[in-house]
């Protein structure tokens, strides 16, 4: 048993050095490589700069700053209104079920 799975092992050690790619590479692989890795980096961090950039630009605006204010105080004040409301409802049926049983936990 031993035979046949040391001339399996040889066979394969035979494969494997015959698979080896023989070539060389190219003198500047390597910094090559590196290179392409810099750059879809480098414009992955240039979008999200880009992104701040075009956004404090609209915000420098008096009236773009002005008119996100605005936006942002209505929608503060309409969720304001929306949970008020729903808190009004709650504790209008707590009163109600109080008052119908008084006994009740």
């Amino acid at each position: 048993m031993r035979t046949s799975a040391e001339s399996d092992e040889q066979t394969l050690r035979h494969l494997v050095r015959q698979a080896r790619p023989s070539g060389a590479l190219p003198p500047d692989f390597a910094a090559a490589v590196w290179r392409r890795i810099e750059q879809s980096q480098a414009t992955t961090d240039s979008r999200w700069q880009h992104w701040l950039t075009e956004a404090a630009a609209f915000l420098c605006e008096p009236r773009h700053a002005l008119a996100t204010l605005g936006a942002v105080l209505f929608l503060g004040a309409l969720t304001g209104l929306i949970q008020g409301w729903q808190q009004s409802e709650d504790l209008a049926r707590q009163r109600y079920l109080t008052a119908v049983r008084p006994l009740l936990p």
